[in-house]
């Protein structure tokens, strides 16, 4: 594995907290240039940073895909041993569920221009160009994968932007609470979501993950809900039902690739 890191300025124009934004890049072992690969588009939970999921993909794949792990523009508390954490502005004040009231950091209410699937989209643009200025990547196969709050982040942005990605990986996490329309449809209905979640999760329950469900299935979008005998945490049963789906949804186009 080799990492590259980013970083980049915002301009002057926009809030403070998201003067400094940061990604990391993950490169499978044995990386071969002649190859797309597929990209997976990492987004942290509330108090993680860009490594958080950044360091579970050797466990995920060590071969099958690209991944660029980003950071929260939400700057947060500081952690046990110091180092700052960072979240997504998904959750709104007064929120009685969720990473932010699990940890007594109740969430502020976001500002537009960092809760929005605009400035997401901004964000993941520019860290994908960032990319593919050095590796080769499959532009049509880039997946969204969050975790906790992160998740909510990849649902706001896969589902209101549908046209530029082909699926949405959510764990342990929840649909974004909005006062407008979430999901734009039809477009919505061409990607693809996983919804893996612990069945004893005590910080995001797992009823979340079941409403996030139905309404998707509502919508006809092609999901599929994984309830294990877990709690919050991202172990390797977990990972393992997310490498099968990522597979089976790259299909046929994927046999070429080195194998995990």
């Amino acid at each position: 594995m080799a990492e590259f890191q980013f970083s980049y300025r915002q301009r002057p124009s926009e809030p403070e907290s998201l003067d400094q934004r940061a990604s990391k890049v993950y490169v499978p072992k044995h990386y071969e240039s002649q190859y797309a690969y597929p990209l997976l588009v990492l987004f942290h939970g509330r108090g993680g940073d860009e490594n958080q999921l950044l360091r579970l993909m050797p466990k995920l794949s060590n071969r099958n895909y690209m991944a660029v792990s980003l950071q929260g523009p939400e700057a947060g508390p500081a952690r046990r041993d110091g180092t700052p954490g960072f979240g997504w502005s998904q959750a709104v004040r007064g929120a009685r569920g969720g990473e932010g009231v699990a940890t007594l950091l109740r969430p502020r209410m976001p500002q537009i221009s960092e809760a929005s699937s605009e400035f997401l989209a901004e964000y993941v643009t520019q860290a994908v160009a960032d990319v593919r200025t050095r590796f080769n990547i499959q532009t049509r196969k880039i997946f969204l994968v969050g975790y906790g709050e992160g998740a909510a982040a990849a649902y706001r942005l896969g589902l209101g932007m549908p046209g530029r990605f082909a699926g949405i990986v959510a764990i342990n996490g929840w649909l974004p609470r909005t006062m407008g329309p979430l999901i734009w449809l039809p477009q919505a209905r061409r990607i693809r979501v996983l919804i893996t979640h612990g069945r004893d999760n005590r910080i995001v329950p797992v009823s979340a993950a079941e409403q996030a469900f139905r309404l998707l299935l509502t919508a006809g979008i092609d999901s599929e809900l994984q309830i294990l005998d877990s709690g919050h945490r991202i172990h390797q049963r977990m990972l393992r039902v997310v490498n099968e789906w990522l597979m089976e949804s790259f299909g046929t186009r994927v046999s070429a690739s080195p194998s995990s």
